[in-house]
C-alpha cells in the first residue's frame, strides 16, 4: 500500500504547460495524497475545482510581463534572458513558496524542465525527492544544451541564488545540474521514441486530456458559423504569446482564398489586431474538446496540448511552428502522416492554401487520423504518471 504523500507541483508557462500538472494533482488527490500546486495566479479557480491547495507564483502584472516576453523563447539567445527575468531573478521568493508547501512529512517535488531551478534548490536544501515531467520530446532530447545553458551562461545567476539560500557554488559537471532520477514524458511512446543518449530514464505515458478545456459551451457565434459551414477550419496559436498576428493574418487569408470558414481563436488581443473578412474571430476561452471534432482541419502553432486534442478528434493538422519545441513536434506529426508543416518563410496565403487542400483531399491522411484517434481512445496517461510518482518515491 502506498503511504500518503505530500506532493508539491510547480509549473509555469502557457496552459499546455500547466494543465497536465493540474490533472496529475487531481488524480493524486483522488488517490489519497495531499497536493499543492504552485503556478500562475490565473489558475486558482481550476485548482480549487480539483481540490488542490493553491499557491500563486505571481501577480497579474508579473504574469502579463511573463506572457509579453514569451517571444524570447523562440530563439536560443532569448531563452537565457527569459530565464533570468522570470525565474532566476525571483528564485528566492519561489523557493520560499515551495518551502511553505513542504512542511508535511513524506513530501515529493514534481516540476517541469527549464523552470525547475527553485525546485532543485528546495530539493537540495531540504533533502527531498524531485521528479521531472517533460512536456514534449525535444525537452528531453536537448538535456545537454539545458545543462550547458545553466553551467555556462547562467552559472553566476545561480550562484547568487544559492548564496542567498546558504548553499555553496556550483562547480563544472555538478550532479545538481543533472537529472538524478526518472522522468515522465507526456506523449505516447509511438509518437516519439526515447532513443536519445540519456543518462536518466524517461517513461512516456501518453497525451493528457485537458478536462477543464471541455468546460462550458462553445460561443453561440462560433457554433452558428460552424453549423452553416461545410468546411470549418480552426486556427489557433495556443494560449501563449509565442506568435504574433502574422500567423493569424496569413491563415485567415488562405481560408478566404479557398472560400472556407476560418475560426480564429486567440488569448491575446495583440494577435487579432486585423480585419479578417469571411472568418470568425474570438478572443478568449473556447472548449477545444467540444469544438475540435466539428472542424475539418486545424491550423496551429505546434503545441502539444493542441496537437494531442486534434489527434484525439481525428482532425488533420497544418502546423506553422516557430521556435522552441514546436518544429520538432511538427516533425513527429509529419512522420505519422497526419499533418504538414510550414516554417515562417512559407507563411504565405497561397502556400498555406495549397497545403490545406492537400490535407483536406488526402484519403490516406484522413484514414491515418481516424486510426490514431482510435488508438488514443481509452488511454489514461495521468493514471500512469501518478503510479510512476508513487513508485519512485516508495522505491
Amino acid at each position: 500500500m502506498t503511504l500518503p504523500l505530500n506532493v508539491v507541483l510547480f509549473s509555469v508557462g502557457s496552459r499546455g504547460d500547466v494543465s497536465p500538472f493540474i490533472e496529475i494533482g487531481r488524480r493524486l488527490k483522488a488517490r489519497g495524497h495531499e497536493v499543492n500546486l504552485i503556478t500562475h495566479f490565473g489558475y486558482e479557480e481550476i485548482a480549487k475545482r480539483a481540490s488542490l491547495e493553491f499557491i500563486p507564483v505571481d501577480s497579474p502584472e508579473e504574469y502579463r510581463e511573463f506572457i509579453a516576453d514569451q517571444h524570447l523563447l523562440n530563439h536560443p539567445r532569448g531563452v537565457s534572458e527569459f530565464i533570468r527575468r522570470h525565474s532566476l531573478a525571483k528564485i528566492v521568493r519561489h523557493y520560499e513558496l515551495i518551502a511553505q508547501a513542504c512542511q508535511s512529512r513524506n513530501t515529493v517535488l514534481v516540476t517541469r524542465d527549464l523552470f525547475d531551478t527553485a525546485m532543485r534548490l528546495a530539493a537540495e536544501k531540504n533533502h527531498l525527492p524531485l521528479r521531472w515531467v517533460f512536456g514534449f520530446p525535444s525537452q528531453a532530447a536537448t538535456w545537454k544544451l539545458r545543462q550547458q545553458l545553466f553551467t555556462d551562461l547562467l552559472r553566476s545567476d545561480i550562484d547568487r541564488a544559492r548564496a542567498a539560500l546558504g548553499l555553496g557554488k556550483v562547480v563544472h559537471g555538478d550532479v545538481r545540474l543533472e537529472y538524478p532520477s526518472g522522468a515522465i514524458g507526456l506523449w505516447p511512446e509511438w509518437f516519439a521514441k526515447v532513443e536519445f543518449d540519456l543518462p536518466f530514464k524517461v517513461t512516456p505515458v501518453g497525451f493528457f486530456r485537458d478536462d477543464d478545456g471541455n468546460e462550458g459551451e462553445i460561443p453561440e457565434m462560433i457554433q452558428n458559423a460552424v453549423n452553416k459551414s461545410a468546411t470549418p477550419i480552426l486556427i489557433t496559436a495556443g494560449t501563449g504569446m509565442y506568435l504574433d498576428g502574422e500567423f493569424y493574418a496569413a491563415s485567415a487569408a488562405a481560408c478566404r482564398s479557398l472560400n472556407v470558414l476560418g475560426i480564429l481563436i486567440a488569448q491575446h488581443k495583440e494577435q487579432l489586431a486585423g480585419d479578417y473578412p469571411g472568418c470568425v474571430s474570438w478572443l478568449g476561452y473556447v472548449p477545444f474538446g467540444k469544438l475540435m471534432p466539428q472542424v475539418k482541419l486545424v491550423i496551429h502553432h505546434g503545441g502539444m496540448g493542441t496537437l494531442g486534442c486534434a489527434m484525439a478528434a481525428g482532425v488533420p493538422q497544418l502546423v506553422l511552428p516557430k521556435g522552441a519545441d514546436r518544429p520538432d513536434n511538427a516533425s513527429h506529426l509529419k512522420k505519422l502522416r497526419i499533418a504538414e508543416s510550414l516554417p515562417p518563410p512559407k507563411w504565405q496565403p497561397a502556400i498555406i492554401a495549397d497545403a490545406m487542400l492537400r490535407l483536406l483531399r488526402s484519403p490516406e491522411i484522413g484514414e491515418n487520423c481516424r486510426t490514431l484517434a482510435g488508438r488514443l481512445k481509452n488511454t489514461d496517461g495521468a493514471a500512469t504518471a501518478c503510479e510512476l510518482i508513487e513508485r519512485h518515491v516508495q522505491a
